[in-house]
């Protein structure tokens, strides 16, 4: 199909072949739509479906944003594990192909939607624009599976000796410590400045 669309006019041209020749022909831009809309719907009729686990808040075509509460989680550092207590976290895990290419991360006290208030993420390896430093953290994403991903990466043995994004600790290895042995302190939390809705459209 060939359309032309001019800037000056609500309505397109669509170009029609009439015996040898070929017109533009006028069209509605509301026909134009509803036929537009009925020809993608078919197309799609046997369109396989993906399940998205309930951890998968919101996506686009390279883009997941995962809800992870808070837990227990052995995490790694200079060779030694910690059962620690493991903040709430929103991450966005962008990707290119079937490879994760950025992960943006935020810590939340109590989800409230696009309410919710976001705190920087308190955990080393952490770069600028709230980023998770990847390093040689493993990225392939296999079968669509976004949550199991991240998860890999979170694994990972960290590498940075120093948290920032949290107050009260600077060390890792003491930050681990006490995560041990103590809740997630959310009063230490530093506000992000945003709202969960800032990052959605």
């Amino acid at each position: 199909m060939i359309l032309r669309i001019q800037s000056d006019r609500d309505d397109a041209d669509v170009l029609i072949k009439n015996g040898d020749s070929e017109i533009f022909k006028k069209i509605k831009a509301s026909t134009l739509i509803k036929k537009l809309i009925q020809y993608f719907q078919k197309e799609n009729e046997n369109e396989i479906l993906r399940y998205m686990p309930p951890e998968v808040i919101a996506y686009s075509e390279n883009c997941r944003a995962i809800l992870e509460p808070e837990e227990k989680r052995i995490v790694i550092y200079d060779n030694r594990s910690y059962n620690i207590h493991f903040p709430n976290a929103l991450y966005l895990v962008k990707s290119k192909g079937n490879k994760i290419v950025t992960i943006e991360a935020y810590a939340y006290k109590k989800w409230d939607g696009l309410k919710t208030m976001l705190y920087k993420y308190p955990m080393p390896n952490m770069l600028g624009g709230n980023r998770i430093c990847l390093g040689s953290a493993p990225r392939q994403i296999k079968h669509d599976d976004y949550k199991q991903a991240l998860d890999l990466i979170i694994y990972t043995q960290y590498s940075h000796n120093f948290v920032d994004n949290i107050k009260s600790f600077k060390n890792t290895k003491d930050y681990f410590s006490y995560l041990e042995k103590n809740k997630f302190p959310y009063d230490l939390l530093i506000e992000a400045k945003k709202k969960a809705g800032d990052l959605f459209a």
